[in-house]
C-alpha cells in the first residue's frame, strides 16, 4: 500500500459522510462504502484480522448511537430509510468509518493515547456537524456525554484491535508507507 491509497481512502469516507449526511446523496454513499471496503481487501494482508476489526469498530459504534438515542441525549431527526430503527445514513458513516481504521487512520494505533483523544474530540465534532445538517438533535451539556462514549469507543477499539493481532506491531500500515 502506499501514500496514494491512504490519501485517496481518507478522500473518500469524507465523502462518504457527506453523502450520507446530505440524504438525497444516499445512493452515492453505499458507492463509495463498496470502494473503501475494496480498497481494504485489494492493497490490505490480514483481510480476516482486519474483518474483524471493522465488524467490531461498527457494532461498538451501533451500541454506543443505540444507547444515546434510547436514552434521549439525543434525537435522530428528518430519518425516512431505518434498519432495525437505525438510520441508514449512520450505519454507512460507521461503515465507511471504520474501514477508514485499517487504511488512513490505522497510524492511529500505533499512538494508542493519541487515538483515543482523537476520537474524544472529532466523534462529538462529527455530531455538530450532523446536528447543523438537522440529522440529530442535543443540547450543549450532552457533549460530554459525547467526549466520555467516544473515548471509551476508541480504547474499546483499541483493545479489540490489540486482542485480534490488528495492531501496530503487527500488521501496520506505517510498514508499508
Amino acid at each position: 500500500m502506499n501514500k496514494q491509497h491512504i490519501l485517496l481512502n481518507a478522500v473518500l469516507f469524507q465523502f462518504a459522510w457527506f453523502s450520507a449526511a446530505l440524504v438525497s446523496w444516499l445512493l452515492s454513499s453505499l458507492f463509495v462504502i463498496a470502494g473503501l471496503i475494496q480498497l481494504s481487501v485489494v492493497y490490505r494482508s490480514g483481510v480476516a484480522k482486519q474483518a474483524l476489526l471493522v465488524t467490531g469498530a461498527i457494532l461498538l459504534g451501533i451500541a454506543m448511537d443505540s444507547s444515546f438515542h434510547h436514552l434521549g441525549i439525543y434525537t435522530f431527526l428528518n430519518n425516512p430509510a431505518h434498519v432495525l430503527g437505525f438510520p441508514f445514513w449512520l450505519l454507512c458513516m460507521w461503515f465507511a468509518f471504520a474501514t477508514s481504521l485499517c487504511l488512513s487512520l490505522a497510524w492511529l494505533f500505533a499512538k494508542p493515547v493519541i487515538f483515543i483523544v482523537a476520537a474524544a474530540i472529532m466523534g462529538p465534532v462529527s455530531y455538530l456537524a450532523g446536528r447543523e445538517l438537522d440529522l440529530l438533535m442535543f443540547v450543549n451539556s450532552d457533549i460530554p456525554w459525547m467526549i466520555a462514549a467516544w473515548g471509551s469507543w476508541a480504547a474499546l477499539t483499541q483493545g479489540f484491535a490489540h486482542l485480534i493481532g490488528q495492531s501496530s506491531e503487527s500488521d501496520s500500515i506505517q510498514d508499508s508507507v
